[in-house]
């Protein structure tokens, strides 16, 4: 139960920071977080989001398009 409750808060850590770093126009290292939070859980959809302005924020289009693309997605399901 611990590690299940520490997963959840880890996932939620990396994804806020991600979205401190993106409101302070820091796009590299809240990609590197945003990917963090997607490698513990795929399905929150806020980390998805966050890893896609960071990429437009770093002139990747293309792959925040993708990023993004999933985002409307699941909002769809």
């Amino acid at each position: 139960m611990v590690s299940c409750l520490l997963f959840r808060v880890m996932r939620y850590s990396y994804s806020n920071r991600a979205l401190c770093y993106i409101n302070l126009l820091r796009y590299a290292p809240g990609e590197k977080d945003a990917d963090k939070s997607i490698s513990l859980d795929p399905l929150f959809v806020k980390s998805w989001l966050r890893r896609g302005i960071c990429r437009m924020g770093l002139k990747r289009p293309q792959q925040a398009y993708f990023d993004l693309l999933r985002v409307s997605f699941s909002a769809l399901v």
